[in-house]
């Protein structure tokens, strides 16, 4: 007589156990994925080539701690209005902060501005700025940051010696 296995029904419990593994290897795969597929999706586009300097640099969404502003170091931007007129005035920067959490000031650049010399009074701060650094799979990593900065100018006329006006706060321009 031949020796034949007989298949033999699975239980309900072992049935349990196959679905619940099957659904934590899915969930463990789905967000691994999710991750790599994050952060494929967050390649550095040709424009970025600027910031790389020939080192590896991250976008904010490439990393899985992103850098963070610790201080200004004190510094204020050196910023006197050209005019006389109430204003805002207002840059957005775009730099490398390196793995110790200090500017590449040569990565630098103004993205946008309302007023060029506000603009290069506020990059010339930068090299005070200290970071937190970013962190991708658990070290240090360099990473593309993003600053708005901005400030607003009021003028005020009043009689000599009088008091400055009580509600010169309402009147001021919204940046």
């Amino acid at each position: 007589m031949l020796n034949r296995r007989v298949p033999v029904p699975p239980t309900p419990m072992s049935l349990r156990f196959v679905v619940i593994s099957l659904c934590a290897v899915a969930a463990a795969c789905a967000s691994s994925g999710a991750k790599s597929g994050r952060r494929a999706a967050c390649d550095l586009s040709p424009s970025d080539s600027v910031f790389a300097l020939g080192r590896p640099v991250y976008r904010a969404c490439g990393v899985d701690r992103e850098a963070r502003l610790l201080n200004d170091g004190g510094v204020r931007p050196d910023f006197s209005p050209s005019t006389m007129r109430s204003a805002c005035y207002s840059v957005d920067l775009a730099f490398v902060v390196d793995s110790t959490g200090r500017p590449e000031r040569s990565s630098a650049q103004i993205v946008r501005a309302n007023d060029r010399t506000y603009a290069e009074a506020v990059l010339a701060t930068i090299a005070a700025w200290r970071y937190e650094p970013a962190v991708r799979d658990g070290a240090p990593v360099r990473q593309i940051v993003t600053s708005h900065q901005s400030v607003a100018t009021m003028v005020v006329t009043r009689p000599a010696g009088s008091p400055p006006p009580v509600n010169s706060r309402a009147n001021s321009p919204r940046c």
